[in-house]
């Protein structure tokens, strides 16, 4: 599995594994019939080998289908979108004492996920967290603040997953 936009590294080999050399083959990568790499052609003795790779970004899943010869194998590569869900869990009224808030994120894709958490209260960056998140998982930042007037919560996520949530207290 892969995240959209991720390079796609893709790697083999032609084996020769008849009894007589083979000679103008290629390798053709395609990814959902488009082609996308074409080898040079070359030649093969018996039990040799010849070894390629290519890359590609995919936002999408598609069908890698690789032919040299009369060799034809094709593979379903699933390519997902990366999400994290934020949640912020504060009183909707304080007085001027100190209180809690909870921010509560959760990979709800199938990768893992590489973010930064930025959290800002009144346009004044408060922490920064390098988080890494496997699939399904829950990670909570609890944080203690005492304010005077209405405030803003904001929580910013970098990286994998591009995204913004805020709350008012």
């Amino acid at each position: 599995i892969y995240k959209s936009g991720e390079k796609i590294n893709i790697t083999g080999k032609v084996i020769n594994k008849g009894l007589a050399d083979k000679k103008g083959l290629k390798v053709v990568l395609k990814n959902n019939e488009q082609v996308f790499y074409t080898s040079s052609v070359f030649d093969l003795g018996i039990g040799k080998e010849y070894n390629f790779n290519a890359s590609l970004i995919q936002f999408v899943s598609f069908v890698l289908k690789i032919e040299s010869a009369d060799v034809v194998v094709k593979e379903n590569v699933e390519v997902v979108k990366p999400n994290i869900e934020i949640s912020i869990d504060a009183p909707t009224v304080v007085g001027s004492k100190d209180f809690d808030y909870v921010i509560t994120l959760k990979n709800i894709s199938s990768v893992v996920l590489n973010n930064n958490v930025k959290i800002d209260i009144e346009g004044m960056a408060l922490q920064s967290y390098d988080l890494i998140f496997e699939p399904n998982e829950i990670k909570t930042i609890k944080n203690k603040i005492s304010i005077n007037k209405n405030t803003d919560i904001k929580i910013f996520l970098y990286g994998d997953v591009e995204k913004t949530s805020s709350c008012n207290v």
